[in-house]
């Protein structure tokens, strides 16, 4: 059947981060839940690497000198949101 593939590839000079980081950026993503790694299969979907404690978001974006600028109490509220939907998406509920 049909199939279609997201891949996150972390950008180093539009992101502004080291380059040696870029595979560690890509991983930190999953290990966060801001990317994770998801399978969709006859109408549900899985996380296909679940994460057992996530990483603060906080840690991902601090890595990334774009987001220097975002506002502490935004990042909380965006670490509230993708807790939230991670853990939908471990219990097996549509992403």
């Amino acid at each position: 059947g049909t199939s279609f593939i997201s891949v996150l590839t972390p950008c180093p000079t539009g992101w502004l981060f080291n380059p040696e980081l870029t595979a560690r950026l890509g991983v930190m993503a999953v290990e966060s839940g801001f990317y994770p790694l998801l399978e969709r299969e006859s109408g549900s979907v899985r996380v296909t690497e679940p994460v057992s404690r996530l990483r603060p978001l906080a840690d991902y974006f601090m890595a990334q000198h774009r987001y220097v600028a975002f506002p502490r109490p935004l990042i909380a509220l965006m670490q509230e949101i993708v807790s939230e939907a991670y853990a939908g998406q471990t219990r097996g509920k549509d992403a």
